[in-house]
């Protein structure tokens, strides 16, 4: 039945590909293949849940969240993804949103929990699970970058993180807390001590800790990194030894180089430590080997790529291929970021002219009247019948 209806999907051919495009379409469609042929059969239903990001409450989006339209379009989203099928949110909560020191004596802490309370309850009314990831916000933002300078020591720095962590535990109440999953990412941003081995592991530990002497563990925790990290695999097994950790969770993208094929192998190993393996962000960056690492504008123009319908076939293999390894592989989670495009994309011959931030504010507006009219592109289609799929196979949770 999996064949068929993926099949059946696939055979829908998408636009054209513009011919600046062709090399990159065919590089990423190889490695997919590739890594497709590399996984186990997925016959066994799992205990996989699976997510999708809520950009709409992401705390790096900081002011705009306060806006008079933006809970209600978060509550939308909650409600039009959990029509699509999926079994839980994944929210960005991180460091300094909800932490009383960088919002100050405006009363503006209150309103951004309230935010966030509001979110997790319609996400449960939906039945679905909670999700939160915990880091660094980010961002170039005058205000956040003062704040971040104004951090004397890692010891202070790890002291707020441990208060936001346990506030989200008591008045959020995820099912599961990522702790921190892209430590170089965070070192960059806040210039703490806390993207390398040693440094990571030493804030987690830190945070584990906290957490439990204060009696705020209600929630699953867990920490990783991006499979790009270079010291990925070290990384991992210092997190695998950290008791109290219940799961290793990996960021995954771009799947250049060996970037997929990273996350196989530390789900093996999180399985042999005794915890479980989840994956909190993944998405098919289109990108070429030469335009790595990635920095600055060209980021931007990135993302904007994301937007075209012509990539739609690519994306849906993708989600059929990281859906196959989350339950071959028991993942406890799996979360697909860029929920837009499970709505809408954009057509590249009347909108290519686009600079990249517009594109991306045009992706946005599109998915938003999408999700008004309740439609759903073919990747969100894919998405849905591979959930209802693995809750017809045989097993158990």
């Amino acid at each position: 039945m999996l064949v068929l209806v993926l099949s059946t999907q696939a055979a829908a051919q998408g636009p054209p590909i513009p011919p600046s495009f062709q090399d990159l379409h065919a590089d990423l469609a190889t490695t997919i293949e590739a890594f497709a042929g590399s996984l186990p059969p997925a016959t066994e239903r799992s205990p996989v849940v699976f997510s999708t990001e809520l950009s709409h409450a992401d705390a790096n989006r900081l002011e705009e969240l306060l806006g008079p339209t933006s809970l209600v379009g978060a509550v939308l989203a909650v409600n039009r993804l959990a029509d699509a099928g999926v079994e839980a949110v994944t929210v960005n909560i991180s460091y300094p949103m909800l932490y009383p020191p960088f919002h100050g004596a405006s009363g503006e802490y209150w309103r951004y929990l309230a935010f966030y309370k509001t979110v997790a309850s319609a996400a449960r009314q939906r039945g679905l699970k909670l999700i939160v990831k915990s880091g660094a916000l980010l961002g170039t933002e005058l205000r956040l970058a003062t704040f971040y300078r104004s951090v004397e020591t890692v010891e202070e720095y790890k002291a707020g993180r441990l208060d936001v962590a346990t506030t989200i535990v008591r008045e959020i109440a995820p099912d599961y807390l990522t702790l921190q999953a892209e430590p170089d990412v965070e070192e960059s941003q806040t210039g703490q001590p806390v993207g390398s081995v040693e440094g990571a592991y030493d804030l987690v530990s830190h945070l584990v800790a906290g957490l439990w002497a204060r009696g705020a563990f209600t929630a699953s925790l867990g920490a990783g990194a991006g499979t790009w990290h270079d010291d990925f695999y070290e990384l991992a097994q210092r997190q695998l030894g950290l008791p109290g950790l219940s799961y290793l969770d990996v960021h995954l993208y771009p799947i250049n180089r060996d970037f997929l094929w990273r996350a196989l192998i530390v789900a093996d190993a999180a399985h042999l430590a005794g915890k479980d393996i989840a994956m909190s962000e993944t998405w098919l960056y289109k990108v070429r080997d030469a335009e790595l690492p990635l920095s600055g504008s060209l980021f931007t123009e990135l993302l904007s790529r994301d937007a075209f319908s012509f990539w739609e076939p690519l994306d849906r293999r993708f989600v059929e291929v990281l859906t196959r390894l989350a339950v071959s592989k028991r993942f406890a989670f799996i979360s697909l970021f860029w929920s837009k495009y499970f709505f809408s994309y954009l057509d590249y011959d009347e909108t290519f002219f686009f600079a990249p931030d517009q594109l991306l504010t045009l992706s946005q507006l599109a998915s938003t009247q999408a999700m008004l009219a309740g439609r759903l592109t073919g990747t969100g289609q894919t998405y849905q019948a591979l959930i209802w799929l693995h809750s017809l196979l045989e097993g158990g949770h």
